[in-house]
C-alpha cells in the first residue's frame, strides 16, 4: 500500500506540475515565415526555441516540417520523431514521418517485437503522459466516491455496486498511472538516434581501423546500446537485429 500511495503522489505531481508554456511571440513570427514559405527562416526561429529548452509536440512537428520543405530528410525525421515521443498520439506527426522515412535511402527490415508488447505500446501511446495522468487521477476520483458508498450508504446493494466498481477504478487509475510514468520514463531516456550525414560507416568496434560492416544513409533510424571512447563512438543496432559501431558525431539522439 505504501508503494501505491508513493506512486501515487508521483503522478500526482507530475500532473500538477505539468510544463504547460504559453507560446512566445517568435512561434507567431516563425509560423508566419513557414506560410510564406521562407522554411529556413522559419527552421531558425523554431530552432533557437529548442536549443533554449522549449519543449511540445507542435513546436518539434512544426520544426520537422520546415526541414523537411527544404529538403533535409535527417532533421525532419529527427524531429518527427521527437514530437511523436513527447506526444504519441500526434496523428500529423506519424503520418509525416511516413512520408519522410519514404525518402531514406536505407530500407531495414523491421523484426516485429511479441504481439502483447506491440499491443502494449500501441494502446500505451494512444495518450500522452499528461493524458494518462490526467485520466488516472479522474478515475482515482471515481474510485474514491465507489469506496464511499459502500462505507456509507445503507443499501446492500448499492454498497456491493460501490465496493467492485471503487476496485475496478482502482486498477484501472492504477494502470493509467503506470503508464504515464512508464512513457515518462521512455520520454527520458535516450535510447535512439537518427544518421545525420549523408552516409556512414558501420564498423565491427569503436576504432576507425576496425571492418567496415555496412553503410547507413541520412535518416535511418537505429537503437543506441552503449557508448564507448569517453562518448566518442556508440554502439547501435538496426530494427532487423544488424549491430556496429558509428562515431558519435554521425547521429542525433532522439
Amino acid at each position: 500500500m505504501i508503494k501505491y500511495i508513493k506512486l501515487l503522489a508521483c503522478v500526482a505531481g507530475l500532473f500538477f506540475t505539468s510544463v504547460c508554456l504559453a507560446q512566445p511571440e517568435q512561434i507567431d513570427r516563425a509560423n508566419q515565415l513557414y506560410s510564406n514559405k521562407k522554411y529556413a527562416e522559419a527552421s531558425e526561429i523554431y530552432q533557437s526555441l529548442v536549443n533554449q529548452g522549449w519543449e511540445s509536440a507542435d513546436l518539434y512537428y512544426n520544426l520537422a516540417n520546415s526541414y523537411y520543405k527544404q529538403s533535409q530528410i535527417g532533421a525532419a525525421i529527427l524531429y518527427y520523431e521527437k514530437a511523436l515521443k513527447v506526444n504519441p498520439s500526434h496523428s500529423d506527426a506519424k503520418y509525416n514521418l511516413l512520408v519522410a522515412q519514404q525518402l531514406v535511402v536505407d530500407k531495414v527490415d523491421v523484426v516485429e517485437p511479441f504481439f502483447l508488447k506491440k499491443w502494449y505500446n500501441s494502446f500505451r501511446s494512444s495518450m500522452s503522459s499528461n493524458q494518462w495522468a490526467t485520466f488516472g487521477v479522474v478515475i482515482f476520483i471515481v474510485s474514491l466516491l465507489g469506496f464511499s458508498m459502500f462505507l456509507f450508504l445503507p443499501n446492500l446493494g448499492l454498497k456491493q455496486f460501490g465496493f467492485y466498481s471503487g476496485i475496478v477504478c482502482l486498477v484501472i487509475a492504477l494502470f493509467s498511472f503506470n503508464s504515464a510514468g512508464s512513457l515518462k520514463k521512455y520520454q527520458s531516456r535516450a535510447e535512439s538516434a537518427i544518421i545525420f550525414e549523408p552516409s556512414v560507416s558501420v564498423k565491427s568496434s569503436p576504432s576507425n581501423n576496425s571492418t567496415e560492416l555496412f553503410i547507413l544513409h541520412e535518416g535511418t533510424k537505429v537503437s543506441l546500446r552503449q557508448s564507448m571512447d569517453q562518448g566518442e563512438w556508440y554502439e547501435v543496432v538496426l530494427t532487423n537485429g544488424d549491430v556496429g559501431w558509428v562515431r558519435t558525431e554521425a547521429i542525433k539522439i532522439i
